[in-house]
């Protein structure tokens, strides 16, 4: 599928600074078609996923 093929070049692209530096991603309006959100499912981790089947979470850092 050439939006498949497109999705990984970018992911390629910026993976030698997204390997490195924490971000937080979000499905978008591409990633709902259909419910599925498959592609990404498989393409980023988000803790919990398997207890809660989520992509939602917090994090406590100290006093921030």
């Amino acid at each position: 599928d050439d939006n498949c093929q497109k999705y990984r070049t970018i992911m390629e692209a910026i993976e030698n600074i997204t390997s490195v530096v924490p971000f937080m991603v979000s499905p978008g309006n591409h990633d709902t078609r259909n419910q599925s959100y498959r592609l990404f499912t498989h393409t980023f981790f988000s803790p919990y996923w398997e207890k809660y089947y989520n992509y939602f979470y917090s994090l406590k850092l100290g006093s921030v």
